[in-house]
């Protein structure tokens, strides 16, 4: 009888009791509990322990009810938009990576011809924050696919905005 909902642009998660159509809080992510300088939280998933994961500020977070955190990802990574805990209790999640490469075609007079190039990687990692398993759309993808709309300094050439495990095919 409870809903998780996220409020990104605040920067938290509330549990709502819906059984009486009330939607009363019941919940929220204390968001002092979280990583600073600017501590926020997005709940991404209720685990079978009953505690939650989620992400903010560029971090990935197991916490409790209590918003007490269990797990935090090292900081050699960056997690954006999600983060799933696999049932062989490692972490997989999105991170940015970055590379130069030259400007495509399309680029105007007014930016460089080297540009930085931001690409996905998937990253799974255990308990201790050892890396497990990566994936990379550089050694991946090729540079001759992209979408011109978003060519700038920064050129955000893929970005996923979920991931999920299947236990089934691995």
């Amino acid at each position: 009888g409870i809903i998780i909902s996220d409020f990104e642009s605040l920067g938290f998660s509330v549990g709502l009791d819906y059984k009486d159509l009330s939607g009363s809080p019941v919940w929220f992510s204390d968001r002092t509990q979280f990583s600073y300088p600017y501590p926020r939280v997005q709940v991404t998933e209720v685990l079978d322990n009953g505690h939650f994961l989620g992400y903010g500020n560029g971090k990935g977070f197991e916490f409790n009810l209590d918003s007490e955190v269990v797990f935090e990802t090292p900081s050699i990574y960056g997690v954006h938009h999600d983060i799933h805990k696999t049932d062989r209790d490692t972490y997989l999640f999105i991170d940015a990576y970055f590379e130069g490469h030259p400007c495509p075609n399309e680029c105007g007079p007014n930016l460089p011809d080297i540009i930085v190039w931001q690409g996905d990687q998937f990253v799974e990692i255990d308990t201790n924050g050892n890396l497990v398993w990566d994936w990379k759309a550089f050694n991946q993808l090729s540079l001759d696919e992209y979408n011109p709309d978003w060519i700038d300094e920064v050129f955000d050439w893929t970005h996923s905005n979920s991931v999920h495990y299947d236990p089934i095919t691995d």
